[in-house]
């Protein structure tokens, strides 16, 4: 997993060499394209530990992520159609 974060940070640095981002907006661009470029590496890794396939990691949190993408959903529903939500005994 530490080769995965030395390969984006050299990924990043390689990007801010090359392109000089100018702004906030192009230096979170080269980010994302330094990590998208080093996932398929640390996914192949991770399931290489794991002795499963590549995509096997990734469908463990699929369930939660359904699951919290319909939670907070159906909570943004509640906060506009009711008006003021009654929070009590909640907490994020």
């Amino acid at each position: 997993m530490l080769d995965g974060n030395v390969a984006c940070l050299i990924a990043g640095a390689a990007g801010v060499l090359l392109f000089h981002p100018t702004d906030a907006w192009h230096a979170v661009m080269t980010w994302t394209v330094s990590q998208v470029l080093v996932s398929p590496y640390s996914l192949w890794v991770n399931a290489r530990a794991l002795g499963v396939n590549m995509i096997r990691p990734l469908t463990g949190g699929l369930a939660w992520e359904i699951r919290s993408l319909i939670h907070g959903s159906t909570r943004s529903t509640k906060l506009r159609v009711g008006g003021e939500a009654d929070l009590r005994g909640y907490e994020p």
